[in-house]
C-alpha cells in the first residue's frame, strides 16, 4: 500500500505547525519574519513547498518500510 500526501494536505500541516509556533513569545521582528516566510516562501507554486511535500512523502515511506521490516523480524509471541 502506498500513501502520499498531496500539496494541500502538507500545506495544512505546515499551517498548523506555524500557527502554533506563532503563539510562542517571539519578538515582533521574528514573528513578522515567520509570517513573511510562510506567505512569500511557502506558496503552493514554490520549489520550497514542493521540496517539503517530497520530504514529507519520503519520510512517510521510509517509516512505513521500517515498520514493515520490524514487524517481519519480531515473532508474534515476543
Amino acid at each position: 500500500m502506498k500513501v502520499e500526501f498531496e500539496l494541500e494536505e502538507v500545506r495544512s500541516m505546515l499551517d498548523v505547525v506555524v500557527d502554533a509556533l506563532l503563539e510562542e513569545k517571539f519578538g515582533k521582528r521574528d514573528t513578522a519574519a515567520i509570517r513573511r516566510w510562510r506567505s512569500e516562501g511557502m506558496v503552493s507554486t514554490s520549489s520550497a513547498m514542493q521540496g517539503l511535500v517530497d520530504k514529507v512523502n519520503d519520510d512517510l515511506l521510509r517509516e512505513h518500510q521500517s515498520a514493515e521490516r520490524s514487524r517481519i523480524q519480531k515473532p508474534d509471541w515476543v
